[in-house]
């Protein structure tokens, strides 16, 4: 999925070493690991969910951060789900323009997509726990 009015940004990761790479994903910077080799197809891949990142946020205001990364997901799996449905239709004639390279790297976004939604819900409960005991002692 790509959204032509809203321009890839070349600075979405940095290779820090074999298989360790830098992101910089709708303004959360976070660090993966991957297999050696496969570096260049992560960043590629923090691209495209950069850019829809941006896009729904262009397009929805004020949304949370949370929020944004749930409607990318939805939005990466629906085009995944098209492509994989396009793929099994061998009537289909549009299907010689999806590769399984792209496949692949739409799977891996949403892992990536789920795994960082995971960790700030994690990171909220955390807080969440901390503000409440914090207003249990005080009380």
């Amino acid at each position: 999925m790509t959204h032509p009015s809203i321009p890839p940004r070349r600075d979405v990761g940095t290779v820090k070493g074999p298989g360790d790479v830098e992101l910089s994903i709708g303004g959360t910077k976070l660090r993966l690991g991957c297999e050696p080799g496969e570096e260049a197809r992560l960043v590629d891949s923090a691209r495209l969910l950069d850019q829809t990142i941006r896009h729904l946020r262009s397009r929805v205001p004020g949304a949370t951060e949370m929020r944004l990364l749930l409607m990318a997901a939805l939005s990466l799996s629906d085009e995944l789900n098209s492509m994989r449905a396009a793929r099994l239709d061998s009537a289909n004639p549009g299907l010689s323009g999806h590769s399984d390279a792209q496949f692949d790297a739409l799977e891996m976004q949403m892992a990536q997509i789920l795994g960082s939604a995971s960790e700030r819900i994690e990171e909220i409960a955390l807080r969440l726990e901390a503000l409440v005991s914090e207003n249990e002692a005080s009380e």
